[in-house]
């Protein structure tokens, strides 16, 4: 078995927030923070 990672993205881009609030990230696996980071949100 590979191993397993969490990755965490900001829900309000950190760049207009300036926030690592635990209110303000989620934790993704890699696949799904690489959909929400372009956008995609299916």
């Amino acid at each position: 078995m590979g191993a397993r990672s969490i990755q965490y993205h900001h829900i309000e881009p950190f760049s207009e927030s300036q926030s690592h609030l635990f209110s303000n990230i989620v934790a993704l696996c890699p696949n799904c923070h690489a959909r929400s980071s372009c956008g995609s949100n299916d």
